[in-house]
C-alpha cells in the first residue's frame, strides 16, 4: 500500500509543475528533488511491502515512507488551498469591483499579497524539513537491506512463509462437506467421450475450497482409470516457468532423462512431442497470471485425440476463459449453502467437546453460531478458521471473538490466533497481487456498511473524485469508464460480488464478503486511507475538513442546502441525494471550481440552479431531477453526463440550441420540451458524437420532430423518446449499437416493429403507455438479441403473433394493463423464453397464459400481478 501512496504522491508532484503554480525558486529545487528521491524509494517498495509481515524493522520503515509522503501531500494541498482561495478572492474582486481603486482597496490587496508570500516562505520550510527525513529514511532502507524490487526474483516472504493451501492437498473426505455434487459434474467432464485436448477451469474466491475440490477428482479412482498419466503443479503468483516444465516432465516423462539441464523451450519441445499418443490428465493449481498460462500451454499437443484433460483453478474469471480455448469447461465455484455450512462449522467448532454447555438441543447450537455463519457466508476456509478458533474458546468468550474479527484476520491484535493466520494468508495473497492503483479501489470499499448493496455509477464516482483513477492518455475513453475497467479487474479477480446486473447485462450493484470487508477496514485504518465513524452526529461542522476532495451526504433527510460546503473548495464530488432539499441552491457554489460531479437527483423540490453553476468549468457530471440551468449552460465543455433538465421555460430555446455546444456529453435527458423546441435540440443532437444515452419528454404529449436528426450519433446505447412522433424515424435503422428502446406516447399505428426487428444489438424493447395505437403486432423475423420485452397500456392492442424464427433469446415478456390483449399466438417458438410477467391484465388472459405455461417441454416461470418494478 505504501506504493501506491508514493504513486499517487508522484503524480501529484508532475500535476503541480504542470499547473504552473507560482513557487519561489529554492521551494521548485527542493520539490524536484524530493520528486527523485521518492521516484528512487519507490523501486524498492514492493520488496518492502512483502517484507512488512515478517520483519519489524522493514515494517517500520514502509510506516515512515507513508507518513512522510502523507506529509507531503498535507503541505502541498494546504499551499493549493491558499492559492485557490486568492485566485477565488481576485475573482470575487473582479465581477463586484468592491475595492478596487479605492484606499481600502488597495491596503487589502498589500495586506493579501503579504499573506500570500507567507504562504510561499512557510512552504519553503515544512518541505525542507521533510526533505532531511526523507535522506534519513534513504539511509535506513540500506540498513534494512531492501532491494530494489525490478532486479528481485521471488521476495522473502514469498518463499518462507507457509502455505496453508498445501493442507488440503491432505484432506481426508470426511472431513469435507458439501463438494460431491461439483466432485460429481467435474468427473463427468473429465470422462466424457470427446476425443479433443480439454481445458476445466475451476475459478472462484480465494479460501473457497477450489484445490480441495479439485484433487478430490483428481484422486478419484474413475478418473486415475481412465488417465494413466497424470501430473500435479502449483503455479502461485510468483513462478519459475522452467521448474514447472521440469516437474511435468519427471510425473509424466519419469524414464525420460536430461531434463535437469534443458532450457524452458527444449522442456516444452520434449513434453508435446511425448505426450501426442498419450491420455494424461494434468492439474495447474492456482494460476494468478495469464503469462503462466502462456508459458505452459504448448507443452500440450493441440492435436492430441486421446481424450486428455487440463485442469486449472484460479482466482480470476478472466484467466479462467482464456485458458478454455477451442474446447473446455468453466466451473464457478460456489459458497456452501447455510446447511452445508452449519454442518461444516459443527466439525470445527465442537470437536473438541470443549464447551461446557449444558445443552441437548441443536437448535440453541445453531442460534449460538448464526451470526458466526453469517460473517463466514458460506466461505469454507472462513468457517474451518473460526470454527477452529472457537473449539478452543468458552462461551462467554464468543462475543468478544465477534466483535474482534476484523483485528484478529488483519493480526493487527496481538495474540491473533493461529486459526486465523491462514485465512489472514489467503486474503493477504489476493490484496498484495493488486496493482497498486487498485489497491486504494479496493480498501476504499470499507466505507460502505455490511451487507450494503454498493451502487456500482456512485461507486466509481466516487473513485474519481477521491483520486483513485488515472487518465490513460492513448485510449479515448472518459474517467467514469477507466473506473469501470477497475471494477471489472477486481470482479474477475474475485475480489468483488456481482449482486444486480441491469437488463443490459452491466453490474448495477456489488458487494463484498463480509470477512473481506473486516480485513480491509483494519487495513485501511493501519494505511490512514479510512476511518470508519460509527456514532451518531448532530452536526458536522465542514470547516474542519477544508481539504476534503469528496462529500455525499446520503440518506439523511437533509432540509437546507449546507452553506460551509461552498468553502470546501477541494471538492471534486458533491452528492446530496437522496435528500429533501427545500433550499434554492446558492450561487457561492461557483466557488467549487474543482466539482467533477454535482448530484442532486431525488431532490424534486429543487427548480432551477444559479447562474454560479456556469463557473464550474471541470464538472463532468450533473444530475438532477427537472431542473432549470442558467444561460451559458455551453461553457460546461467539460459535461459528460446532464440528467434531468427541465426545457418548458422560455429560455429553453436557447437551452437546447446550446446543448450542441457540449463535445462531450455522454448522457443527456431532457424532461418537458416544448413542440417548438424539438427540431433544434435534435439538430443538437446530432452534433454529439460520443452520445450514448438519451431520454427525452416532451411536454403534454406534444409532438417531438425529430426530423432534423438525419445522421444520429454511432455510439448511442441507450435510446428512450416519450411524446407524438409524425412518424417513425427514419434514423433508427442506422443505429447499429442501439441496445435499449423506450417508446411513449408516440401514437404509432403501423411499421413500427418492421423498422426495429432490423436492429443487431437491441436488447430492451419498452413500448408504454400509448407508443403503439394499432391493434396488432406481429413478429415475424428479426429482434437476434433481443432479451426483455415490455408491452405497458397499449389500449387498443387486442392481438400479438410470433413467428418462428423471430427473438430467438428473448428471456423474459411483460404485460401490463394491455386490456383487449389476447394471449399472444406463437410463444411456444420461443424456446428460450424463461419468464412471463402480467400485472392488472384481463381474466382470461391470465386463464390462457398459465394452460399454455402448463404443456409439456414448455415451463417458463409466470408472474401474475406484481408491481412493475420498472419506474420511468
Amino acid at each position: 500500500m505504501a506504493e501506491s501512496v508514493v504513486s499517487f504522491l508522484l503524480e501529484k508532484l508532475v500535476a503541480l509543475a504542470e499547473q504552473e503554480v507560482e513557487l519561489l525558486k529554492d521551494v521548485q529545487d527542493e520539490i524536484e528533488e524530493m520528486k527523485r528521491e521518492f521516484q528512487s524509494i519507490k523501486a524498492f517498495l514492493k520488496d518492502a511491502d512483502a517484507k512488512v509481515d515478517i520483519d519489524q524493522g522493514v515494517k517500520e520503515w514502509v510506516e515512515q515512507v507513508r507518513d512522510v509522503a502523507y506529509e507531503i501531500e498535507d503541505v502541498l494541498d494546504d499551499y493549493l488551498f491558499c492559492h485557490y482561495i486568492k485566485e477565488v478572492d481576485n475573482d470575487v474582486g473582479e465581477r463586484h469591483g468592491s475595492c478596487i481603486g479605492s484606499i481600502a482597496g488597495i491596503s487589502q490587496r498589500v495586506i493579501d499579497f503579504f499573506k500570500y508570500l507567507k504562504s510561499q516562505h512557510e512552504i519553503g520550510y515544512q518541505i525542507q524539513d521533510i526533505s532531511m527525513r526523507i535522506q534519513a529514511i534513504t539511509n535506513r532502507r540500506r540498513r534494512f537491506n531492501i532491494n530494489n524490487s525490478v532486479d528481485q526474483g521471488p521476495t522473502l516472504a514469498s518463499t518462507t512463509k507457509r502455505d496453508p493451501r498445501e493442507d488440503a492437498l491432505f484432506l481426508e473426505e470426511f472431513q469435507l462437506v458439501g463438494i460431491e455434487n461439483a466432485k460429481a459434474k467435474l468427473v463427468g467432464h473429465l470422462l466424457e467421450t470427446e476425443t479433443r485436448l480439454g481445458v476445466v477451469a475451476v475459478y472462484g474466491q480465494g479460501g473457497l475450497g477450489k484445490t480441495t475440490l479439485v484433487k478430490k477428482v483428481y484422486d478419484n479412482p474413475k478418473v486415475k482409470g481412465q488417465f494413466p498419466y497424470r501430473a500435479w503443479i502449483t503455479v502461485s503468483q510468483i513462478y519459475d516457468a522452467k521448474s514447472l516444465l521440469k516437474s511435468l516432465m519427471k510425473q509424466l516423462l519419469p524414464t525420460l532423462g536430461g531434463a535437469e539441464t534443458m532450457e524452458a523451450i527444449e522442456l516444452k519441445q520434449m513434453l508435446n512431442n511425448n505426450l501426442r499418443q498419450k491420455r494424461y490428465v494434468v492439474v495447474l493449481d492456482d494460476m494468478w497470471e495469464l503469462d503462466a498460462w502462456k508459458d505452459l500451454k504448448n507443452a500440450f499437443p493441440n492435436d492430441n485425440e486421446n481424450g486428455s484433460r487440463i485442469m486449472v483453478t484460479t482466482r480470476s474469471k478472466n484467466i479462467a476463459d482464456t485458458c478454455l480455448e477451442e474446447y473446455g469447461y468453466m466451473y464457478p465455484l460456489q459458497p456452501l449453502d447455510p446447511e452445508d455450512s452449519w454442518k461444516l462449522f459443527y466439525k470445527k467448532a465442537f470437536k473438541q467437546n470443549v464447551l461446557n454447555m449444558n445443552v441437548s438441543s441443536e437448535q440453541v447450537l445453531r442460534d449460538r453460531s448464526a451470526k458466526f455463519l453469517k460473517k463466514c457466508n458460506g466461505l469454507p476456509l472462513a468457517i474451518v478458521a473460526i470454527g477452529g478458533l472457537l473449539s478452543v474458546k468458552q462461551p462467554s468468550e464468543w462475543d468478544q471473538v465477534y466483535h474482534n474479527l476484523g483485528s484478529l484476520i488483519d493480526g493487527s491484535t496481538s495474540g491473533s490466533q493461529s486459526q486465523l493466520r491462514d485465512l489472514n494468508f489467503v486474503i493477504s495473497l489476493s490484496y498484495n497481487d493488486l496493482p497498486y492503483h487498485l489497491k486504494s479501489c479496493f480498501l476504499y470499499l470499507c466505507v460502505f456498511p455490511e451487507d450494503y448493496p454498493i451502487d456500482c455509477s456512485r461507486l466509481l464516482r466516487l473513485w474519481v473524485g477521491e483520486g483513485f483513477v488515472k487518465r490513460m492518455r492513448s485510449v479515448d475513453m472518459t474517467m467514469d469508464e477507466i473506473a469501470s475497467l477497475y471494477l471489472d479487474e477486481l470482479i474477475q479477480r474475485s475480489l468483488v460480488q456481482v449482486t444486480k446486473i441491469n437488463e443490459r447485462n452491466k453490474v448495477k450493484e456489488c458487494r463484498i464478503h463480509d470477512l473481506m470487508r473486516d480485513f480491509i477496514i483494519a487495513k485501511a485504518r493501519n494505511q490512514n486511507l479510512a476511518t470508519i465513524i460509527t456514532e451518531k452526529k448532530e452536526e458536522l461542522e465542514f470547516v474542519y475538513f477544508r481539504l476534503l476532495r469528496v462529500l455525499d451526504i446520503n440518506d439523511v433527510n437533509l432540509l437546507e442546502f449546507p452553506s460551509q460546503v461552498v468553502n470546501l473548495l477541494y471538492l471534486r464530488y458533491l452528492s446530496l441525494r437522496p435528500n429533501h432539499l427545500t433550499s434554492s441552491v446558492p450561487d457561492s457554489v461557483g466557488k467549487l471550481v474543482h466539482l467533477e460531479t454535482f448530484d442532486l437527483k431525488c431532490n424534486l423540490m429543487i427548480r432551477e440552479l444559479p447562474a454560479g453553476i456556469l463557473k464550474l468549468r471541470r464538472l463532468r457530471n450533473l444530475l438532477a431531477y427537472g431542473v432549470q440551468l442558467p444561460a451559458g449552460i455551453h461553457r460546461l465543455t467539460t459535461l459528460e453526463k446532464l440528467e434531468w433538465v427541465n426545457a418548458d421555460e422560455e429560455g429553453s430555446s436557447l437551452l437546447v440550441k446550446e446543448l450542441g455546444m457540449l463535445p462531450e456529453l455522454r448522457k443527456l435527458a431532457i424532461r418537458n420540451l416544448r413542440e417548438d423546441d424539438s427540431m433544434q435540440l435534435f439538430a443538437s443532437v446530432q452534433k454529439m458524437k460520443y452520445l450514448s444515452s438519451f431520454k427525452v419528454w416532451s411536454k403534454s404529449i406534444k409532438f417531438l420532430h425529430s426530423s432534423n436528426l438525419s445522421s444520429p450519433p454511432s455510439s448511442l446505447k441507450c435510446l428512450h423518446m416519450g411524446g407524438a412522433l409524425d412518424r417513425i424515424p427514419c434514423w433508427i435503422p442506422s443505429l447499429q449499437n442501439l441496445e435499449e428502446i423506450q417508446l411513449y406516447y408516440s401514437g404509432f399505428k403501423s411499421n413500427l416493429l418492421q423498422v426495429l426487428q432490423v436492429l443487431p444489438n437491441l436488447v430492451i424493447l419498452r413500448l408504454l403507455d400509448g407508443s403503439f395505437d394499432g391493434e396488432e403486432l406481429s413478429f415475424v423475423k428479426g429482434f437476434p438479441r433481443l432479451k426483455r420485452l415490455f408491452l405497458r397500456n397499449l389500449k387498443n392492442l387486442n392481438k400479438m403473433e410470433v413467428e418462428q424464427g423471430s427473438m430467438p433469446v428473448i428471456g423474459v415478456i411483460t404485460f401490463i394493463i394491455c386490456e383487449k390483449l389476447e394471449f399472444p399466438l406463437g410463444l411456444e417458438n420461443l424456446t428460450t423464453l424463461d419468464e412471463i410477467i402480467s400485472t392488472d391484465m384481463s381474466p382470461q388472459f391470465v386463464d390462457k397464459m398459465v394452460q399454455h405455461c402448463w404443456k409439456p417441454g414448455h415451463l417458463p416461470q409466470l408472474t401474475i400481478n406484481e408491481e412493475d418494478s420498472y419506474l420511468l
